[in-house]
């Protein structure tokens, strides 16, 4: 089994090589063993939502089979990147 350990920036680089790899070598699920894993690496931590903000992002979360933590993720890399502009 292979195991990769990259930043969540490459995951587009790693499934370009995924699907490069697999039609060159003619690598399929489940033939030969061959798995292929990313493991991403975050820190875990502790927020505090109102009740009114947790009931929207769970809702919105459900009504776009996007995680609820992705969607925290995204609001606070717009925030950010707004930040960023406004310094």
């Amino acid at each position: 089994m292979l195991w990769f350990i990259l930043p969540l920036t490459e995951l587009a680089l790693i499934h370009y090589i995924c699907a490069w790899a697999r039609s060159l070598l003619g690598l399929f699920a489940g033939q030969c063993g061959l798995r292929w894993r990313i493991i991403y690496i975050m820190k875990r931590i502790n927020i505090y939502l109102s009740d009114k903000q947790y009931e929207a992002l769970k809702a919105l979360a459900k009504n776009t089979d996007v995680k609820f933590a992705e969607h925290v993720r995204r609001a606070v890399d717009k925030y950010l990147a707004s930040a960023k502009r406004q310094s």
